[in-house]
């Protein structure tokens, strides 16, 4: 055997000549012998990678099945109402502009797509959702190199169960969009850094183009992937500004930095306008500015401006690709831009799109920052993360911690420092003086601020200083990111928590994947391991129990119950105490890495059990009702009941108005005359508070306006509050807010007979959780009466307050026929 071929089985350690497989570590030595005779290992076990990926397709047809069930039960919640019926008008072929209020027109196409092909109603209008929450689970096998095969599997089971992902990947918004786009660009830049093929350039470029068109978060994505390639490159960066390095030299994350830097950088001109006041003009109109958009600039001289500051940003965005290699540049700048005018003009129906996106998107979000929509306190995504996503939470808290102590003093000090600063960040906070009129309190921003600086830079610098590999230390950095953007966000909303979730479960998903691959699963069976596993969830019940044990109040050993209590404090104090002892003895029987790690992997088991309950109630049990958080503020079953019954009644009226018609033509009139011309199908929406939304999704195609509906019948939206309402006395259908409702009662022509009530709109009740301070935290858990109310809502989600609502009123006319629906 030559030199070159023994070094590759065996080499010096300590001074003693050790074979190369005792000591590269077990997952490694069974990867790349499996990966040698062509197969795959997925927790321990080779096989086949025909069948991994067999494994994979099973996954997702399971996961688009889940997503499809009672995909169209649920009632429209008012945003799905507004983006159902613009995606509507898009299908019948009527125009629709963008605004950023409803953010990207991507969501508005596809959806009309979905329309055209399969009918519009509830279940095609969410579609696209279920279809690309499917597809996400199925993006892990793009990075199985960085994740590990069974990191991969484990992370599309993670996003297929995530209670968060799911509910919004069968809800009409942008955000499951999003999550798709987001990790495919995380593909698109480690496959670019691993092989430097321009192919995943120009990927990278037209999944940009499509979330730039989908929602304004893709600005969010753009600002943390860049940073993470300006701290990679910034050797790079640092040697071309002392005028010693051409752009031309950059490494690979300096490459993907130029071109996400000169794709995205023009939809950043309209942060100019945080300036405006010192111009005394307005290049970004302020929210409820008069006659003008938010975000839009207000007059000839600001329009110019604007124009001018997106087209400098554009010059030196483009200047310094073809700068780098103007041959690699191009077709991505391309690519994007001809996918982003496609998507925002609506396929050229509507050029304003351009400009309403380009610079009106930024202005529009700058000016809600300080709106704060929500108003939700900055804690608000630690209430969501532990309620649904714990399980990511706490695996990747404990990543973070782990690589940490493992770095030594050069990371496990930072981490410290930075927790020490939010800490007194978070003290300062809430020891200032609060407002009288809120109870809020007003620290100022000088005392607060630097302390958040230095916790949030030194987290954020934190993965690059620990001894992790490149992919971990990219996922640590993505979750703090995003974490700290969106919390410091003004508005914050229940469907932000896919984007907060998404870098948690990825990092979840390839540490309980290493984590599986470490154990020796066959010495770990061998000597009956599967023990640990399967009594690590009895040992938390126990533990369970005693941490809420109480003894009956006047105990006594006279009585017997007393006594089986106190019996059974023991029990459990005694398996409690002989668990640990217990697993200490396994690991000497197969390691103690082995049973330390299986024991682990039993928790995280249970975390999975309490998800998949956590995900199905959420998402089927209440998925329009505000026993959660994720539902905020939603319509109420009654109304989507209510809208198919008066969808009955419009079908039975059109069916008489036919048999009719079919009288007169034929001659058959029983009477020898005319056949009586009947009343068409009117509805009359009371728009007042609850609205007009979601009826105007549900009543779509009614005859509003005296389009698409049958000849006479229409859809009618005006208020009848005041003191001399006027309604509609011709209508089939009265539609009354529960504020008029006495008032218009009186007055209603006997065909509409009483009326009956309905709930449209309810939501969660907030007050439970907003202004908490950590004092009350604090005396919430000494207290072990309020340890149950929050457990009762965590695991039964039994409502410690009432639910808010608005209700109204629904008449139907008798001139319907078969009245039965009165």
């Amino acid at each position: 055997m030559t030199g070159e071929d023994a070094s590759a089985v065996a080499r010096w350690v300590g001074g003693r000549w050790q074979p190369v497989a005792a000591l590269a570590r077990p997952e490694r030595a069974l990867a790349n012998l499996a990966r040698r005779e062509g197969r795959t290992v997925v927790f321990g076990v080779g096989m086949r990678t025909l069948h991994f990926y067999l494994l994979f397709v099973g996954l997702a047809v399971s996961a688009f099945a889940l997503r499809l069930y009672g995909l169209g039960d649920m009632a429209v919640h008012h945003d799905e109402s507004l983006h159902g019926f613009h995606a509507w008008l898009i299908s019948v072929g009527e125009p629709h502009r963008h605004t950023p209020l409803m953010h990207g027109m991507f969501l508005f196409e596809i959806v009309a797509g979905s329309f055209f092909l399969f009918g519009d109603n509830e279940f095609t209008m969410r579609l696209p959702m279920a279809l690309f929450g499917t597809g996400l689970v199925l993006v892990p096998l793009l990075l199985r190199k960085h994740l590990g095969d069974s990191g991969a599997l484990v992370t599309a089971v993670l996003l297929s169960l995530s209670p968060a992902i799911f509910y919004y990947g069968r809800f009409a918004r942008n955000d499951i969009f999003m999550a798709v786009f987001a990790l495919l660009m995380v593909v698109a830049m480690f496959r670019y850094m691993d092989s430097r093929r321009s192919v995943w350039l120009f990927i990278l470029a037209g999944l940009m183009a499509l979330a730039a068109s989908t929602k304004e978060t893709a600005y969010i994505l753009a600002v943390m992937f860049g940073g993470y390639l300006a701290i990679l490159s910034w050797r790079d960066i640092f040697e071309f500004l002392m005028g010693r390095r051409k752009l031309s030299e950059f490494g690979r994350a300096g490459e993907l930095l130029i071109v996400i830097f000169g794709l995205m950088l023009p939809f950043f001109a309209a942060g100019v306008s945080i300036f405006q006041s010192l111009l005394d003009l307005t290049i970004a109109a302020p929210d409820q500015t008069p006659g003008v958009p938010t975000g839009a600039p207000d007059g000839t001289l600001a329009t110019v401006i604007a124009v001018a500051a997106t087209l400098i940003f554009a010059a030196v965005a483009w200047s310094v690709g073809f700068m780098w290699n103007w041959r690699r540049f191009l077709g991505p700048l391309l690519l994007f831009w001809a996918v982003y005018i496609l998507v925002m003009t609506d396929f050229g129906t509507s050029p304003s799109g351009i400009a309403t996106g380009v610079w009106q998107s930024m202005g529009y979000w700058i000016a809600q920052q300080d709106v704060r929509r929500g108003s939700q306190p900055w804690y608000y995504y630690v209430i969501m993360m532990s309620l649904y996503e714990f399980l990511p939470a706490l695996v990747g808290m404990a990543v973070v911690a782990y690589y940490s102590i493992k770095s030594g003093l050069k990371s496990l000090g930072p981490f410290l420092v930075a927790i020490v600063a939010l800490i007194i960040a978070t003290a300062v906070f809430y020891l200032a003086p609060t407002d009288g009129g809120s109870g809020e309190p007003v620290a100022s921003a000088w005392t607060v601020v630097p302390f958040l600086l230095v916790g949030l830079g030194i987290l954020l610098w934190l993965p690059f200083t620990l001894d992790a590999p490149k992919f971990v230390k990219f996922l640590i950095f993505w979750t703090v990111a995003t974490f700290a953007i969106y919390t410091t966000a003004g508005e914050k909303m229940p469907w932000l928590v896919v984007n907060v979730t998404l870098p948690w479960v990825v990092l979840a998903g390839v540490a309980i994947g290493r984590m599986i691959d470490t154990v020796d699963w066959r010495v770990v069976w061998r000597n009956r391991g599967w023990l640990v596993l399967a009594g690590t969830p009895i040992y938390m019940i126990v533990a369970w129990r005693l941490i809420n044990f109480s003894l009956s109040p006047g105990f006594t050993f006279a009585r017997s119950a007393d006594i089986a209590k106190f019996v059974e404090l023991w029990v459990l104090f005694a398996v409690v105490l002989g668990g640990p002892m217990l697993l200490w003895r396994f690991g000497n029987r197969f390691g103690r890495i082995n049973a330390f790690t299986v024991c682990g992997i039993g928790v995280i088991a249970v975390f999975l059990a309490f998800t998949v309950k956590t995900t199905f109630v959420a998402a089927y049990s209440n998925s329009d009702v505000p026993h959660e958080m994720l539902v905020y503020t939603q319509t109420a079953p009654d109304l989507h009941q209510t809208a198919h019954e008066i969808a009955q009644a419009r079908d039975l009226m059109w069916a008489q108005r036919l048999d009719y018609e079919r009288d007169r033509v034929f001659g058959v009139a029983t009477d020898g005359s005319d056949s009586p011309k009947l009343p068409p199908f009117r509805v009359h929406v009371d728009s007042t508070s609850p609205g007009d939304w979601p009826w105007r999704w549900y009543l779509r195609g009614y005859g509003e306006g005296g389009r698409y509906g049958e000849d006479g019948d229409y859809v009618r939206y005006g208020k009848l509050s005041g003191d001399d309402p006027v309604f509609d006395e011709d209508a089939t259908v009265l539609l009354v807010s529960d504020d008029n409702n006495s008032k218009i009662k009186p007055l209603l022509p006997e065909k509409f007979g009483e009326g009956r009530y309905l709930i449209h709109r309810w939501w969660f009740p907030e007050a439970g959780y907003r202004g908490v301070t950590p004092g009350e935290v604090w005396e919430v858990l000494r207290d072990r009466d309020r340890w149950r109310t929050v457990l009762d809502f965590w695991f039964h989600r039994k409502m410690p307050r009432p639910i808010g609502y608005s209700d109204a009123w629904v008449y139907f006319s008798d001139e319907i026929p078969e009245g039965p629906l009165r």
